[in-house]
Formats: C-alpha cells, sequence, structure tokens
C-alpha cells in the first residue's frame, strides 16, 4: 500500500504519467484493482494515483474480508484472468472472478483458461511450488502466450484512447474487435456457472444488483 500512495504522488507530479495502466498478479492483482477504483473501507486513508486507463489482474483473490473490499466503484476497464486449476489455499478458482461479476460494466473482461494454475504451470514466479507435468507447463505456457496476445488487444483498445482523452484510433478499432472476437457468446450470471471463456460485459442486466 505505501507503494501505491508513492505511485500516486509521483502521478500528480508528473504530466507524462496522468494516465497510466495497472497490472498485476495475485495480491498484485489485488492492488491493481484498487489503483482503478475497488476500494477497501478497512483502508480509508489509502491515497491511490488518480488517471488509472485501464486493468490488467491475473488471478486477483477474492474479496479480502479483513479489507471490507467492494468493486463497485471499479470504472475503468479491467481484463480479469484465471484458470480452472487456480485453487488456492481455500480459495476456488471461481472465486478469482468475483472482481470481473461485481464490478460495473462496460468494458469488463474475463478469461478463464482451462486447466491453467495461478503460475499458469511455473511460467510465472514461485517454480518451486508447484510440480506441473513438463507437458501442463508447456500447454500453459501456450496459453499464456494467449492471454498476453488478448492483454495486447485490450490495451491497445482503452488505453491509448483514455490516455489522450478523444476517440478510438483505427489501430485501437482493430484491436477491439479482435478481443470482442475471441468474446463466448453468452457471459455466465455469476462465479458458480463459470466455465472456460472469453467473458465480456458491457452493460448491466435490469434484473441483477451488483452482488452475486
Amino acid at each position: 500500500m505505501q507503494d501505491m500512495e508513492t505511485l500516486a504522488q509521483w502521478v500528480d507530479h508528473n504530466t507524462l504519467a496522468r494516465k497510466y495502466v495497472a497490472a498485476g498478479h495475485s495480491f498484485g492483482a489485488a492492488a491493481a484493482l484498487m489503483a482503478c477504483g475497488s476500494t477497501a473501507a478497512a483502508i480509508p486513508d489509502l491515497v491511490k494515483p488518480n488517471g488509472c486507463s485501464a486493468a490488467v489482474a491475473l488471478s486477483p483473490p477474492p474479496p479480502i474480508p479483513s479489507w471490507n473490499q467492494t468493486f463497485a466503484a471499479l470504472l475503468a476497464p479491467a481484463l480479469i484472468q484465471t484458470g480452472t486449476l487456480d485453487n488456492v489455499g481455500p480459495f476456488s478458482w471461481r472465486s478469482h472472478s468475483i472482481s470481473f461479476f461485481r464490478s460495473p460494466p462496460p468494458d469488463k473482461y474475463l478469461v478463464v483458461f482451462e486447466g491453467v494454475d495461478h503460475y499458469f504451470g511455473n511460467t510465472l514466479l514461485h517454480t518451486h511450488r508447484h510440480n506441473a507435468s513438463l507437458s501442463s507447463q508447456e500447454s500453459q505456457h501456450e496459453k499464456f502466450e494467449d492471454f498476453v496476445q488478448l492483454s495486447s488487444h485490450f490495451l491497445d483498445a482503452y488505453a491509448e484512447a483514455r490516455s489522450k482523452g478523444a476517440g478510438l484510433s483505427s489501430l485501437a478499432q482493430q484491436a477491439l474487435s479482435a478481443l470482442k472476437n475471441r468474446v463466448s457468446d453468452a457471459t455466465p450470471p455469476d462465479p458458480a456457472a463459470l466455465r472456460p471463456g472469453v467473458f465480456m460485459r458491457q452493460k448491466q442486466p435490469a434484473s441483477q444488483g451488483q452482488s452475486t
């Protein structure tokens, strides 16, 4: 949290950084979402940087009870990721999607990979904690490369236009089209119904509230 306050001070004093993208993995993903608008009532004095253009969150934890964390103020576009083997401690893989379902549309995306764990088969960090088979590691590494491509489309679509405060450039339009071409036909209504795929929330169904 001290790092976030340091970032806030730097952004406020650097005119070239008035718009930024926040990204992180696991607890770092929670920090990225907080930098872009999610709140923690238990940390009321937390100073956040202004000007988040977009958030990329790999395997963010479910709401942290001790923080009294909510996502209603996460207004920036967000790309959130988990996998069907992303079970960490008491948290099931579906719990990593809660920020997607509880944050307001539009421009929220969720990527769920079949057979991907918390570290993409040792692609990310803590290689000593997981003993995934070589074939599993190779498969998960390929899916990580797929997520990198999806992230590139997402950032090209949203970060540039928001940074300039203008409409979509031709590059952004192409990136947005490529991203939406990957979106599954129907987005599940809640984490319990989640399945592998790429999902998008553009508007809030009239019958559905914030909590899912």
